[in-house]
């Protein structure tokens, strides 16, 4: 392997990062779209006499986690066993990398912090109170361009259009993430991927978003954060889309950055 960078897992085995860079990636796939069948190759790696069902025996073949004859190479079975923990519906996903605590203080140090809440605008003047055809009762600005929800979990919850939240972060003198790559590297390295930890500790409201014909959607269950770029972190019912971009008139919330 001359010539290619190798990391050390936490099973102790030394592996190309290439091969771990890209078999993590294929491993949130997984867990996202198949958790049974992501559960299955845990249990196989750890025990290679545990039976596969045949459908999930093709879709792993599929992802290139077992050969043509339905085996696992001791590469991929290192990665798989230094990247997951836990056991049955608590197992999930870790950094599969060994690193020294002085390399974690020095990752957690280069990771940008978000403000503690969503983003608003304080001057509520000339702002008219309505209930939105889907029944929504809001507060929306005399360019229609910002709404605040004046009801239930997310009362006083605002959603920007894209150009609206550019102006009032700037307004404020503020910052936005430059683009969805902050959020991404927010929830891998200073979560590794545990998702409900980052709702938790970054205090994420599933406040959902409103789309161009009107209608709020994903209430209660997704989060869409607009990015100076025009791209947005992405999540619903826990899946991330993290380049997700949508039309610049939708309403979004915001979450500016620390200074």
């Amino acid at each position: 392997m001359s010539g290619i960078e190798t990391v050390i897992l936490n099973n102790g085995a030394k592996e190309a990062k290439p091969l771990v860079d890209i078999t993590h990636l294929s491993l949130r796939t997984l867990i996202t779209d198949n958790p049974i069948a992501f559960y299955e190759l845990v249990m196989k790696c750890r025990d290679n006499n545990h039976e596969l069902f045949w459908k999930t025996w093709e879709l792993l073949k599929e992802m290139s986690f077992l050969d043509v004859n339905g085996n696992i190479h001791d590469s991929i079975r290192n990665i798989v066993l230094s990247a997951t923990e836990g056991e049955w519906m608590d197992m999930k996903l870790i950094n599969p990398i060994k690193k020294a605590a002085e390399e974690i203080k020095e990752t957690l140090e280069k990771v940008p912090e978000l403000e503690d809440t969503n983003f608003k605008i304080i001057d509520i003047t000339n702002r008219k109170e309505i209930t939105d055809p889907n029944w929504v009762k809001i507060k929306v600005n005399p360019e229609g361009d910002i709404r605040e929800y004046l009801e239930g979990d997310y009362k006083w919850e605002q959603l920007f259009t894209h150009q609206a939240a550019l102006r009032e972060v700037d307004k404020a003198g503020k910052k936005m993430p430059a683009s969805f790559v902050v959020y991404w590297d927010l929830l891998k390295r200073k979560y590794n991927w545990q998702y409900e930890n980052f709702l938790k500790w970054e205090h994420i409201k599933l406040c959902g978003f409103r789309n161009d014909p009107g209608e709020f959607l994903y209430i209660g269950t997704g989060e869409d954060l607009w990015c100076e770029d025009g791209s947005c972190f992405h999540q619903i019912r826990g899946w991330i889309g993290a380049t997700r971009r949508y039309p610049e008139t939708y309403g979004l919330p915001v979450r500016c950055i620390k200074e």
